[in-house]
């Protein structure tokens, strides 16, 4: 019955989730092109914020698709090379359009350069990271500071991702990598993908955070075996 309630509660918010940008969309183009030629600032402005709105909706549909394709195939769905992660994590930084979606907010990177290559699912671990991103952009303060940083420690690789939001209470920390579990914003989605994509590469996600005080998420990965 909670199971139920769970997805009855995830198609409702799903649901809500794809109108909000499809509806931002609609009315920012419509008032695109009411704009005259000599509105070149106005003109940059809706297109920014239409590529943002477009962004945030792909990767929900993706995330949507992602957990399809696992639940159906599971580790099958895997495809791993090797990988610099640093080049890897830096090169999703630049693509993400981080200062259309929050362009208050600051980014403070560190990635180490030296790290072996590891065996990784490229798309997958871009998926778990993008996450990541979307999620420390979504509960940051105005004028909020997130670190990016990867490295090593003890034998094993770590993304960390950092944030200056609400912070999230002790008593729901592990509730928030289950699928269809959320705090009131999101599908519930994107936290439990990452999750599972860290399982699949036999590494782990870690959660560091106290109420008021933000929040580190962090994807920790072996540097030997398989991945």
């Amino acid at each position: 019955l909670e199971v139920a309630k769970l997805k009855s509660d995830f198609v409702y918010t799903v649901s809500h989730e794809l109108k909000t940008p499809l509806t931002s969309i609609r009315l920012l183009s419509e008032r695109l092109l009411k704009l005259t030629p000599q509105e070149h600032a106005k003109q940059k402005e809706y297109q920014g914020l239409i590529l943002a709105q477009s962004y945030q909706l792909s990767q929900l549909i993706a995330n949507i698709l992602d957990f399809s394709k696992l639940d159906q195939e599971g580790k099958e769905i895997y495809h791993f090379v090797k990988t610099d992660v640093a080049t890897l994590i830096k090169q999703l930084i630049d693509d993400y359009p981080a200062q259309l979606v929050r362009p208050d907010c600051k980014l403070e990177i560190n990635l180490k350069k030296d790290i072996p290559l590891v065996m990784t699912d490229k798309q997958m671990l871009s998926r778990a990271f993008s996450n990541l991103l979307s999620n420390a952009l979504k509960f940051s303060p105005d004028q909020g500071l997130i670190g990016i940083t990867t490295g090593t420690k003890d034998n094993k690789l770590f993304i960390e991702v950092s944030d200056e939001g609400p912070g999230i209470d002790s008593s729901v920390q592990e509730k928030i990598f289950e699928r269809f579990y959320h705090k009131g914003k999101g599908t519930g989605l994107g936290l439990a993908l990452v999750h599972q994509i860290a399982q699949g590469h036999n590494g782990k996600i870690e959660l560091e955070s106290e109420k008021g005080k933000g929040s580190t998420f962090r994807i920790i990965l072996p540097l030997k075996g398989k991945a």
